[in-house]
């Protein structure tokens, strides 16, 4: 539906989103630097 209604698609698989945003937790287990 976004593909046709917003002319947008996504790069990634749900399964890579996943696995990219459990990498990116275990590597910043307090989140983001605000500094």
């Amino acid at each position: 539906k976004a593909k046709n209604l917003l002319e947008w698609q996504a790069k990634l698989s749900i399964t890579e989103m996943c696995q990219d945003s459990w990498r990116w937790q275990s590597m910043n287990p307090n989140g983001y630097n605000l500094a």
